[in-house]
């Protein structure tokens, strides 16, 4: 559920160098904030300051095919991940990981070696080309069983442990009135493209090629080319009018729209096709007194829609976003059909990056801090506690986080299988979402955690989080 959008820093601070010099070096080696070279001093800064720092970089600079931006930080990111590559293929080799034990004494993998068969089971190409698309069809199944508008509800509560099925999904985030607590919110499900595809007509040939897109996956999972045609343009016109009634882009910027509590009875007036309690208590909510909605106005009309679609329209839709959410984690040709349409359609990228920096982008967002406990054992060691003592002291009045997190996530729940045990990314996916639905449910009526991190630290970012009055400076940023 997107419903708080954290602020991230963006290349328009660059100037905040940070320097990552050995403790004894400082004195003797200094690096300018700006790089000079880069400037084009041709131009005025009262004319165009943006030209005057970085002409000379923008007019040497080609953007690498297999990237759609490129700037400091895409290059930092590039460093960071060969970096962290090196560090995982020596895990890999050595498989010299910490020993753990569960609370009944059993040897269990740790953290750092789930983080490896993550990677592996992503990497193993032959054993996903060999299952195909056979793990997600028990999941299809799963659709094809339903045979009313209640069965709709059941299947919807039954799926929000692994990502939701669409139209609405609850999640636990920070009281906005109330920061220390975590409170539930009730979103909108997200929909094969962002809102303005769907709305704008300037960009209606991306929704054309979205709909062509969907009718050649349609095909793939066993429709005809007419049915898929047919059944493509009806799943088009439905996420269409879904995607109308969602805020705009500049709405859902307003904090304040975003915040809507209510009791379950007035979520029961205001979206009144859905039975609202009974999907609370399938997904173990019980006893909230309060809901927050996050678009009223979406609640309303999703209401509406859902009352006059058929079920068999919903089944269509149900369908395709469980092909959609699962093709990057099946076979490489549907991997690579996915790529070629959000990647190169959508983003403009001419080739797909290297198959081990893809993997380890979807091994940073699914379990990065597993990840991260490996990174941070070789990438820290210029690092000293007067480094961080004094960043600390520069910026005391914020709780500000450092390098990585005083206290890990703790992943002895998540179930990750190594490939010699015969794991699978795909099982490996849906292992991961279902981990994380259940940690954020956890949360629920308690006092916010606020040693917690939303980035990794080998993450090439940092933020600043408004709700926690926080800034986070993950361990990759803090280089040269």
């Amino acid at each position: 559920m997107k419903t708080i959008k954290k602020v991230f820093f963006s290349a328009a601070i660059a100037s905040l160098a940070f320097v990552s010099c050995k403790e004894e070096k400082i004195k003797e080696e200094k690096s300018a904030g700006i790089v000079l070279e880069n400037m084009d001093t041709s131009v005025k800064p009262t004319d165009d300051f943006f030209r005057h720092v970085n002409g000379t970089w923008l007019d040497k600079t080609e953007i690498p095919d297999d990237q759609t931006s490129w700037g400091g930080f895409n290059q930092l990111r590039k460093k960071t991940d060969a970096d962290v590559l090196d560090i995982l293929n020596t895990a890999i080799e050595q498989k010299d990981f910490p020993k753990i034990k569960d609370a009944e004494g059993n040897e269990i993998d740790s953290d750092q070696e789930k983080a490896v068969n993550y990677y592996q089971t992503i990497m193993d190409t032959v054993a996903r080309n060999k299952q195909g698309k056979a793990p997600v069809m028990p999941y299809l199944a799963k659709v094809n069983e339903i045979k009313t508008k209640k069965d709709v509800e059941t299947y919807l509560t039954n799926m929000a442990p692994y990502g939701g099925g669409g139209f609405y999904g609850f999640g636990v985030y920070n009281d906005l009135k109330n920061s220390s607590q975590y409170a539930g919110y009730m979103g909108g499900g997200s929909l094969g493209l962002s809102r303005d595809y769907y709305v704008d007509a300037a960009v209606k040939d991306k929704l054309d090629k979205y709909q062509e897109f969907m009718a050649k996956m349609l095909q793939e999972f066993g429709d005809d080319e007419a049915t898929a045609k047919k059944n493509a343009a009806t799943i088009v016109d439905f996420e269409t009018s879904l995607a109308k009634p969602m805020m705009t882009k500049e709405e859902s910027r307003d904090i304040r729209k975003l915040y809507n509590p209510m009791s379950i009875a007035d979520l029961q007036n205001l979206a009144p096709a859905i039975d609202w309690q009974a999907h609370l208590n399938g997904i173990g909510v019980k006893d909230l007194d309060t809901i927050i909605v996050t678009d009223l106005g979406y609640f309303k009309a999703m209401s509406d829609i859902f009352s006059k679609r058929s079920v068999e329209d919903i089944k269509l839709l149900l369908r395709w976003n469980t092909i959609n959410s699962s093709l990057g984690s099946l076979s490489t040709d549907l991997e690579t059909a996915n790529w070629e349409f959000y990647s190169k359609e959508m983003r403009g990228a001419k080739k797909q990056r290297p198959r081990d920096e893809s993997a380890l982008s979807n091994l940073n967002g699914a379990i990065g801090e597993a990840l991260g406990k490996l990174y941070v054992e070789k990438q820290l060691p210029w690092m000293s506690e007067v480094t961080k003592e004094k960043a600390l002291e520069k910026l005391h009045k914020l709780t500000v986080k450092i390098a990585y997190p005083d206290v890990w996530k703790d992943y002895s729940k998540l179930q990750v299988t190594g490939l010699e045990d015969g794991g699978s990314y795909f099982e490996n996916a849906i292992n991961v979402t279902k981990w994380n639905y259940a940690e954020n449910m956890e949360k629920l009526g308690k006092e916010v955690d606020r040693t917690e991190w939303g980035m990794s630290p080998q993450t090439v970012n940092a933020y600043f989080n408004p709700v926690n009055n926080e800034i986070v400076f993950p361990a990759a940023i803090l280089q040269p």
